[in-house]
């Protein structure tokens, strides 16, 4: 593993596809989202089940802050979400987190196998959101398959990475953004910005 923790994934569906196959997660694939006008999203296969964004940290962190503010002060807690916090010490893993945070909101409707990541997340599940990003980074065989997925990647490894990835994953009707320390459900936003 790199020094410092794990390495950044690429945004790119070249790179993600195979990490899914590496770690035995079948079924599912990532696609690129090229635009949101209707015509554009007529060629994403269906159904489309989650969206990971991957975007400059500095300039989202200005633009959504209000609104993780509003998130924050509500103090409402998501029920039965899947979320691990991201600690520092397992380096630029956003975008793996990302990638779990779906898998790990979706186990129903994806082929989440018997492999590697299936056998990490029965064991993510038992223990406290805090502790799991722990036991992400303990874990051998998925630091294995991340670290030699983010080595074939195109884009050359930095120390300093200026992008993120979040997620946002329909969950039992609601969709949520799923973020390395943040889970927003819009319902909850939309209901509070109607009522006077």
């Amino acid at each position: 593993m790199a020094k410092g923790g794990w390495q950044a994934l690429e945004s790119n569906p070249e790179t993600i596809n195979p990490f899914l196959k590496k770690i035995g997660v079948s079924g599912v694939e990532c696609v690129d989202v090229y635009s949101f006008d209707e015509e554009m999203l007529q060629f994403i296969p269906t159904p489309q089940l989650a969206l990971i964004l991957c975007f400059p940290s500095a300039e989202a962190r200005e633009f959504l802050g209000k609104q993780y503010k509003e998130v924050e002060k509500a103090g409402k807690k998501a029920e039965g979400v899947f979320f691990m916090n991201q600690n520092e010490g397992i380096g630029n893993a956003c975008g793996t987190f990302a990638l779990f945070h779906s898998l790990g909101n979706l186990e129903n409707r994806v082929n989440l196998g018997s492999g590697k990541f299936f056998k990490w997340f029965e064991k993510a599940k038992l223990v406290k959101e805090d502790e799991r990003s722990d036991l992400l980074s303990e874990d051998t065989d998925l630091a294995e398959a991340h670290e030699e997925t983010a080595e074939e990647g195109e884009t050359e490894q930095s120390d300093h990475v200026e992008y993120h990835f979040i997620t946002y994953v329909n969950k039992n009707g609601q969709l949520f953004e799923i973020g390395k320390d943040l889970i927003i459900c819009f319902e909850f936003l939309i209901s509070k910005r109607r009522s006077p």
